[in-house]
């Protein structure tokens, strides 16, 4: 991991329990227990689909750990994670 100013260049891993680690140690960070949006940030389809992670982001929303679910993408993927 190398620092990138204010931030880290830890690399997007695309499974369940990491997911859950950085939403869990993210709030611990900002003493919250929900953020207003939690978004996968360039997943691809096959990373998001091999991971289950849409299941994952909706038992987040579930505990309400946060309101709103998303993903950002490149256009010819976009169309896959609209529903």
């Amino acid at each position: 991991m190398v620092p990138a100013g204010d931030h880290d260049e830890t690399p997007h891993v695309w499974t369940r329990d990491y997911v859950l680690w950085n939403v869990d140690g993210s709030l611990k960070k900002m003493r919250s227990d929900h953020v207003d949006l939690l978004r996968l940030r360039n997943a691809t389809v096959e990373q998001i689909e091999a991971g289950n992670l849409v299941d994952v982001l909706r038992g987040i929303q579930a505990t309400r750990r946060t309101r709103f679910i998303g993903a950002s993408t490149i256009s010819p993927q976009l169309a896959t994670f609209i529903s």
